[in-house]
């Protein structure tokens, strides 16, 4: 696990960040408003979703049996967390009279999201010290993750505030991470592409190849181009994580979780290695986090934000199925 060791410090403190611009977009939500709001049926444009307060779990594995976080080494990460809640569309300036569409009332709809993330995690010194002993003295608890999905939905509120069924209409894939590390806080940037767009629901302001709805760029209108995802927040990394309440059992775990372990693992299964696996977690309340959207040219210099993290034999992720 050095290698894995060298990989994380590197990447954590590199603070290498993604720079292009977001663009300004806007939601047709139509379909989940029930008529309710103003006389159109769309959000102003804005730049990013901000997110609620959300609690995602981490849960930390010991794939090759090296005590891990007792001795400092990096070990396996999983991020997840689900119905993640957007509570502010992003516009400035705002818009009078306020746009019932959007921002902190959402007439009539509501925007969710959830996400799994996949790495490796250790202690990481952010007191420029150079030690890695796995303590608290001056270091934070870090993740870079080389994988992972995230998925928006939108769904209406009927009478009673009864909700309808969620509609995906947005899917971000192969998700890899850069970071900052300052003292115990830690700055995560998520960065990945955007695969799949529900048609007549997201659009662009400025128009690419005639075209604005992101479904239509995405498939046709813009072959050179990708959409590009970026998340951003800030988190502790102080909180240590413990052994879960009741021992993991293979049915706890995702397809996407185990297929990252596989992969990442000698070709181990994880079911046939939990038993004597070393297995914590950990809760983070995340205040703060943002998601936009670029559209941006794909060179090979671009094709990933995280392109040097595939040079080390990580194997290729599945997709994954809702």
């Amino acid at each position: 696990m050095e290698r894995y060791n060298k990989l994380l410090t590197a990447i954590l403190l590199a603070g290498a960040t993604f720079t292009a611009s977001a663009d300004s977009i806007k939601l047709e939500v139509g379909a989940w408003t029930a008529g309710t709001g103003d006389a159109d049926t769309e959000t102003h444009y804005f730049d990013k979703f901000t997110f609620s307060s959300f609690d995602p779990v981490s849960t930390y594995l010991d794939p090759d049996l090296s005590a891990g976080l007792q001795n400092g080494t990096p070990v396996m990460v999983f991020d997840t967390a689900t119905d993640i809640t957007v509570g502010l569309l992003n516009v400035d300036p705002l818009p009078v009279p306020a746009d019932t569409e959007g921002f902190n009332d959402f007439s009539g709809y509501k925007i969710t999201a959830d996400y799994e993330l996949a790495g490796f995690a250790g202690f990481v010194d952010g007191s420029g010290g150079g030690s890695l002993d796995g303590t608290l003295d001056g270091e934070a608890l870090g993740a870079t993750f080389l994988d992972g999905y995230f998925k928006l939905y939108i769904q209406s509120i009927g009478a009673g505030g009864v909700l309808g069924a969620k509609t995906e209409v947005l899917m971000i894939d192969g998700i890899t991470s850069v970071a900052n590390l300052s003292g115990a806080e830690i700055s995560l940037e998520l960065n990945g592409d955007v695969t799949s767009v529900l048609a007549g629901t997201i659009f662009r302001e400025l128009p690419i190849g005639g075209k604005t709805d992101l479904k239509d760029i995405l498939d046709d209108a813009a072959p050179d181009l990708v959409i590009k995802a970026k998340a951003d927040t800030e988190f502790d990394g102080t909180a240590l994580p413990t052994p879960p309440a009741a021992p993991k059992l293979i049915g706890d775990f995702t397809t996407f979780q185990k297929d990252f372990f596989f992969a990442n693992s000698g070709g181990a299964t994880l079911a046939a290695a939990l038993p004597a696996l070393q297995v914590l977690e950990r809760t983070t309340t995340l205040t703060s986090a943002n998601l936009e959207f670029s559209v941006v040219p794909e060179p090979a210099s671009l094709a990933l934000f995280g392109a040097g993290l595939f040079g080390i034999g990580f194997a290729a992720r599945k997709r994954r199925q809702s």
